[in-house]
């Protein structure tokens, strides 16, 4: 658990008492790096879509070696999410890839999209139509959970509530491993492996949901403020690098990773 990881992994002795992580804090130690642009270390992206009532937001985080991670996009589809046509923007995101900073390009690897809200139909709806993309439909399971990646259901229903032929799945994602996973990963105070870096252009809204909630002595999750959609889009990519098995992978694959950096190309 993280009490190991704090211990083993970080030396520090593990406080039980209510963590807390400051928005001031992590905001003091951003970077110069600007968004939709890749900074030195990303090797691969993962993107996350919170679905709410009116719009769809896709955060996005870069990865590198040692799950080292950079927040690197927010996208906002201003519209109703029961219409398809909101959709189409983000399965055209998705295709789209991010610049680099030394003007490569790199390919968004894999989608979860949260599905626990009022529009289940229209997410397994778009997860259906991007069959074969890597585009999950997640759901939540604070508590009991095993795993981050916490196993599959099958559903079978299609956009218009009627029984389909080729059952989806949900993946339930472990949301309190999760953030028990990036708490620990925040007292590491040097860039390299597990740390979580940040911009100074994402702005003081997006700071104080990222800290929304704090973690109880009895090991809940506990929301200080309504709105918690930048700490849910990290949750959502720290399931897919679990998908991905990136904390047990090598150089060689990171290296295969890097080489997959579309180069920039002189004219």
């Amino acid at each position: 658990g993280l009490v190991g990881f704090t211990n083993l992994t970080l030396g520090e002795t593990w406080e039980v008492s209510v963590q807390k992580t400051d928005a001031n804090e992590l905001k003091a130690r951003a970077e110069p790096y600007r968004l939709r642009c890749c900074p030195p270390g990303v090797l691969r992206l993962y993107t996350f879509v919170d679905v709410q009532g009116n719009r769809l937001e896709a955060h996005t985080w870069g990865f590198g070696r040692g799950c080292e991670t950079w927040p690197i996009d927010l996208r906002i589809f201003h519209g109703n999410p029961a219409e398809e046509t909101l959709w189409d923007d983000v399965a055209d995101y998705y295709a789209t890839p991010i610049p680099t900073h030394n003007g490569g390009q790199l390919a968004i690897s894999a989608m979860a999209i949260d599905e626990g809200g009022h529009h289940q139909h229209a997410v397994r709806h778009f997860v259906r139509k991007m069959t074969g993309k890597r585009v999950y439909a997640t759901h939540g399971r604070p508590g009991r959970e095993k795993a981050i990646k916490d196993g599959t259901t099958k559903v079978d229903i299609d956009w218009k509530g009627r029984l389909a032929k080729n059952a989806g799945l949900i993946w339930w994602i472990g949301t309190r491993l999760a953030k028990d996973l990036m708490l620990g990963r925040l007292s590491i105070e040097k860039p390299g492996p597990g740390y979580i870096h940040f911009s100074q252009a994402l702005t003081d809204d997006w700071f104080a949901q990222f800290t929304a909630e704090h973690r109880t002595e009895a090991g809940q999750w506990e929301k200080d403020r309504p709105r918690n959609e930048a700490l849910d889009g990290h949750v959502g990519c720290l399931f897919l690098a679990e998908i991905d098995s990136l904390a047990t992978r090598g150089p060689k694959w990171w290296d295969a990773q890097e080489s997959k950096i579309v180069p920039v190309t002189a004219d």
